[in-house]
């Protein structure tokens, strides 16, 4: 079994696909210990723009570590999240959107924090703006790094590690499987179970204060209103918390 699966649905995005995997397989080629404890899934949506011929491409020449998986029809971009990481064997998941990128360096240092330390969830910081160049060349400051640790689910929401963002969150798998991805508010399949998994009692929670990931600039989640109905739906996902381990207050 890995010790991280890296879980990336994906749709018709296949250009963002290549450059996503690139960024993945660059650090595998540079670090052959890696290959042992990295498992990269890729979830399709039924795409017709080539993707399908892409991953197989990869999975041909990473097939130790890239899984392709390929829904029949689009499933909608909720259970395709759900399904990457049901389909992942590693004993920790990694979300990453199909148009965002993992800084060359991060995924030796995280596989190596995960071997010596048993956490719930990691949360890292992020680049808002994309820079390919700069995600593919190692860099040297990630191995220096701290790790802040804490304990309370509360205040690690309030100290602002815990933002909605997709590609920031490293979690447990066996934790995110106790919570339910069934009955989710439509978009936040993804959060739900990890603000849950948070509270979880003797949760323990990791914050990398440092960006491994570059976060893609591709909004087409935001077409025909959805934007607001992220928005105005968030609120519920916070009344749905209480009972959950935070309090009334919180």
């Amino acid at each position: 079994m890995s010790i991280l699966s890296i879980c990336i649905p994906t749709y018709n995005r296949v250009s963002y696909l290549k450059n996503c995997l690139d960024c993945i397989t660059i650090q595998l080629d540079k670090n052959p210990d890696l290959k042992g404890k990295i498992e990269v899934v890729v979830s399709d949506n039924a795409s017709d723009d080539g993707t399908k011929e892409l991953a197989e491409n990869y999975v041909q020449k990473y097939s130790q570590n890239i899984k392709y998986f390929r829904n029949p029809e689009n499933i909608g971009g909720d259970k395709n999240i759900v399904n990457s990481v049901l389909k992942a064997t590693g004993k920790y998941c990694w979300y990453l959107g199909d148009d965002d990128f993992i800084q060359n360096g991060a995924l030796k240092f995280v596989t190596n924090f995960l071997e010596k330390n048993d956490v719930s969830l990691i949360t890292t910081g992020f680049y808002s703006v994309v820079d390919l160049e700069k995600c593919q060349k190692e860099d040297e400051k990630i191995k220096s790094q701290k790790i802040i640790f804490c304990n309370s689910a509360e205040e690690f929401w309030k100290k602002g590690y815990i933002q909605g963002t997709f590609s920031i969150l490293i979690f447990k798998k066996d934790l995110w499987l106790k919570f339910d991805t069934e009955n989710y508010l439509k978009f936040w399949v993804y959060y739900e179970p990890i603000l849950k998994l948070m509270a979880f009692p003797n949760a323990k929670l990791a914050h990398i204060n440092y960006p491994l990931v570059h976060i893609g600039q591709d909004y087409r989640w935001n077409q025909g209103g959805n934007g607001i109905f992220v928005a105005t739906n968030f609120k519920k996902v916070l009344d749905r918390l209480e009972g959950n381990g935070y309090s009334k207050k919180f």
